[in-house]
């Protein structure tokens, strides 16, 4: 599984690469910002300080076991905007995208980044209530640790349920769980591998390269770990079909899949 889902990612790494460092540039764009010192971006704060506060003299420094509330500035107002953005419209987006690249792969037909994103893009909506409610499963799921871990691999082919399927988004978190079942160890094994390289080589550049430098190599890093998993996902998703249903690979047939 894992050696024909990197088949397939090395097959389309230009337009992959493209489709994931397009739609993962807003994380890049939030990592900037928080290296950005700028009194227009930092202030003054929505909460926690008035204006005329902001622009009095400083007060005298606060004891160092005296706790200040949060202030959400507007600098911090962006930064979270742009991430809810990238993880919950782009990346959805993103891995619908890619899911119908390297599909057309597997049927030996020709797609260009920019068609799969337009039709990914044409089921945003699906994709993106898809994703949200696998996240609230999961973050609900986190309270007893191993539920959450269990609901992470359940739903790891909703995205290709609802690319190649249509299924709406109750359906595709249904289908994603019968597609899984006897595929959890295997979905584990690929998610620990690729995102365990990644972490590595984002943790050795963050200690040996600038702040900047270092957000740009994690921009390209994840972008390109996100481009494998997917590829491995595809190949899972057809696996388990041809397991469970007997789905054979048709040259010419993704439009069926």
């Amino acid at each position: 599984m894992f050696d024909l889902g990197l088949q397939l990612f090395r097959n389309n790494a230009r337009a992959a690469l493209l489709v994931g460092l397009l739609l993962s540039l807003p994380g890049l764009l939030a990592t900037g910002l928080e290296l950005v010192d700028s009194d227009l971006l930092n202030g003054p704060a929505f909460f926690g300080d008035s204006i005329d506060e902001t622009m009095a003299p400083s007060p005298p420094a606060a004891a160092e076991d005296e706790l200040t509330p949060p202030r959400l500035t507007v600098k911090n107002a962006i930064t979270l905007g742009i991430s809810l953005l990238q993880a919950f419209l782009f990346f959805p987006v993103s891995s619908g995208a890619l899911t119908l690249l390297f599909t057309a792969d597997l049927f030996g037909e020709s797609m260009t980044w920019q068609q799969a994103l337009r039709q990914a893009w044409q089921r945003k909506v699906p994709l993106c209530v898809t994703m949200a409610l696998s996240t609230l499963c999961i973050i609900l799921g986190m309270l007893l640790i191993v539920l959450g871990v269990y609901f992470a691999l359940r739903f790891t082919l909703i995205y290709q349920t609802v690319m190649l399927e249509q299924a709406d988004p109750k359906t595709a978190l249904r289908r994603s769980g019968v597609l899984m079942k006897s595929n959890y160890w295997t979905a584990l094994a690929l998610v620990l591998l690729m995102w365990g390289l990644t972490i590595g080589v984002v943790i050795g550049v963050s200690v040996t390269a600038s702040p900047l430098v270092a957000g740009v190599v994690q921009w390209v890093v994840e972008a390109g770990t996100m481009c494998a998993v997917s590829a491995c996902y595809t190949a899972l998703y057809f696996s388990a079909r041809h397991a469970k249903e007997g789905f054979q690979l048709q040259p010419g047939a993704s439009r069926a899949a």
